[in-house]
């Protein structure tokens, strides 16, 4: 396994200020009686205003999981867990009524998100086994604590903002070592090309959010313990197997998720105060039209700096 330390692209923000308690409890958390904003709602509003209104608001969306997306619930079960026996528990391989009747008729009390097919539940236990072999993982057990899928919550107040934002986030793993250190590990299945070098990294945790959804944890993390050394890694395992299933350990520096932090604190102000209006209509997307074209640019972190001349002039 490699780890490695992905780079820092500095950018000036104003701190969010700290947060009061909001405990919410695991079964919530993903239901309507969990009000605070995530990152992954955050994510939605990004897509679309209305996306996010009809899944969060009127919850009249419901969630079809994709392969990938039962793959990576059935890998950081196990991962949670400890065991591949939290796949086998939990899971099962969808059976026709024709192959099986008894076993199809018996699948029918299971959720259908949690029937899979035989390549999905192979690749999983797959995955699991492999990461759960590693020394990374054995280092859990001589921690003082580790919490795994425990909702952090609270509320976040920007400088010269009166409303406070409830939010929340829910890290796979928040581990306590003997020296007073925190770790917030969040495991990601990926594509083997994503996790290729720190580059391919880099940007795929940009365009996912995954910057964003550490940021919230450890803002969150640092508020209930300031004076601790907080720590944020990612555990990266690919989904095709090349000899092996590939494994690869992310170090994120703080400095790192700083500008995330803000930009998930804009998007969370904007989806408040969208509620606060109460308004339909408010939630509709901007209209397509050329008017509202973007321009194309070469991305602000790849812009080469000022020269002396440039900037004597």
């Amino acid at each position: 396994m490699l780890v490695v330390r992905l780079r820092i692209v500095p950018r000036e923000s104003p701190a969010p200020s700290a947060i009061f308690p909001m405990p919410i409890s695991l079964d919530d958390y993903f239901t309507e009686r969990n009000q605070a904003i995530s990152n992954s709602k955050v994510s939605d509003f990004l897509k679309s205003r209305e996306y996010f209104y009809f899944k969060h608001v009127k919850r009249a969306l419901d969630e079809n999981l994709t392969p990938s997306m039962q793959l990576g619930k059935m890998v950081d079960a196990a991962f949670t867990a400890g065991t591949s026996e939290a796949i086998r528990l939990n899971w099962a391989v969808k059976v026709l009524k024709k192959d099986d009747p008894d076993m199809f008729a018996t699948q029918k009390r299971i959720p259908s998100e949690n029937l899979v097919t035989e390549a999905v539940w192979t690749k999983a236990i797959g995955m699991a086994e492999s990461l759960l072999r590693e020394p990374f993982y054995a280092d859990y057990a001589s921690m003082k604590t580790v919490e795994s899928q425990t909702p952090l919550s609270g509320t976040l107040t920007l400088p010269g903002q009166r409303m406070s934002v409830p939010i929340c986030s829910l890290p796979d793993k928040r581990v306590f070592a003997q020296d007073g250190t925190i770790f917030i590990d969040d495991l990601k299945t990926s594509a083997n090309s994503a996790m290729r070098s720190n580059d391919s990294w880099y940007w795929h945790c940009e365009e996912y959010g995954y910057f964003r959804q550490l940021a919230v944890s450890l803002f969150l993390t640092r508020s209930q313990f300031p004076k601790a050394n907080v720590v944020c890694r990612h555990i990266v395992i690919g989904s095709t197997q090349q000899g092996r299933f590939p494994i690869k350990l992310f170090v994120l520096p703080s400095e790192l998720l700083k500008p995330a932090l803000m930009d998930f604190a804009e998007a969370a102000y904007a989806i408040q105060e969208l509620r606060m209006k109460n308004d339909p209509e408010a939630w509709k997307d901007d209209p397509i039209a050329w008017d509202r074209a973007a321009v194309l640019k070469l991305p602000e972190k790849l812009q080469p700096a000022a020269s002396a001349e440039s900037e004597e002039a």
